[in-house]
């Protein structure tokens, strides 16, 4: 926690980043999606009503806005890869040395394609798992496809999953371990090398599947208050704001938490 507490302003500094980069497609989305209720009596509380209803029919009357949709959520998508790895460099420096934060920006910038350079080293692992999720899944579904009860089949696709969540997981928990290990000073493949030491141990994939669940968690309770704070008025909506956003901002410490957890792993 020594570690977290040190790195606190880079933190935040990380959450603005990524709150920042997250409204390039939620203002639009937000502004189609309140346009769609402007004569409605409920306002947006009629978005979540019993069933979605309403929400269905919002998003099948914004055709015409898809492509403009679709191109600012692109613009941040190539946002997110472009700051992603400088982000977690300059965050690690932080975590493992107390740092100022234009000290660890100038960092994470010194090993910016270094992290880049793990990522690529890593990525067949990650396209191992979207086959994994593309093909056993379907295979299952033509094995079970005849089964008279549903339940049975719902539960066999779910399992089909699992390999390719397993494959994610372990690829996830070695990426971070191995720019921690950058960050340390190792060079690309010693830190590839030392990732994997530290990834197949019994312990690095069920920590990081535990904090990455705690965050999931902080996440889906913020879009549930979202939807049931959004009582109408601008006391209410500064109020979902804030509640949705500290949960945000915890999720983001918890993810500090984890990266901290790695630097000491590949020590």
């Amino acid at each position: 926690m020594q570690r977290v507490r040190g790195a606190s302003v880079t933190t935040f500094a990380v959450y603005v980043c990524g709150a920042l980069v997250a409204l390039v497609p939620a203002l639009p989305l937000a502004r189609s999606l309140e346009h769609s209720v402007t004569d409605h009596p409920l306002g947006s509380g009629a978005l979540y009503g019993p069933g979605g209803t309403w929400l269905m029919e919002a998003f099948t009357e914004l055709g015409s806005a898809w492509g403009v949709l679709a191109n600012v959520t692109l613009v941040a998508f190539l946002l997110t890869l472009l700051l992603s790895p400088l982000l977690q460099m300059m965050w690690l420096a932080a975590l493992l040395r107390r740092r100022r934060l234009p000290e660890a920006l100038a960092d994470g910038a010194r090993r910016y394609l270094s992290a880049i350079g793990v990522s690529l080293a890593l990525s067949p692992l990650l396209l191992l798992a979207a086959l994994l999720l593309a093909g056993v899944p379907a295979v299952v579904t033509l094995m079970v496809k005849t089964l008279p009860n549903d339940r049975t089949h719902d539960l066999a696709l779910l399992a089909a999953c699992l390999p390719a969540c397993l494959c994610a997981a372990v690829w996830a928990t070695w990426h971070d371990l191995a720019r921690a290990s950058l960050a340390r000073g190792a060079s690309i493949p010693a830190a590839v090398l030392r990732g994997a030491g530290a990834c197949f141990s019994w312990s690095a994939v069920p920590a990081y599947t535990g904090w990455l669940t705690v965050g999931a968690t902080l996440a889906v309770t913020a879009q549930l208050l979202g939807g049931l704070l959004d009582l109408g008025g601008p006391l209410a909506t500064l109020g979902v704001l804030v509640v949705t956003q500290l949960l945000a901002l915890t999720r983001t410490f918890v993810r500090a938490r984890w990266l901290a957890d790695a630097l000491h792993r590949v020590r």
